[in-house]
């Protein structure tokens, strides 16, 4: 694990893995007709208000804005 870190300078663990989640995030969002509240709680998040901060803060969007921008249309 420690080299995988070492090919990305400058990213620590946790921003890769706060990265990680939210990548699962725009996909589940963008692929799936999931909610909102099961896309954060299938990626990592417990706190559905920290989701939407740190969503809103690497996207520049809200999540309803993602999802109704990017969202499956069933």
């Amino acid at each position: 694990m420690y080299e995988l870190f070492c090919r990305e300078p400058g990213v620590s663990p946790q921003q890769f893995l706060a990265d990680a989640r939210l990548a699962n995030a725009r996909k589940l969002l963008s692929e799936t007709d999931v909610s909102i509240a099961d896309a954060a709680y299938f990626s990592g998040y417990k706190n559905a208000f920290a989701f939407s901060c740190a969503f809103k803060k690497a996207n520049g969007m809200s999540l309803r804005d993602f999802k109704n921008a990017y969202g499956k249309i069933s």
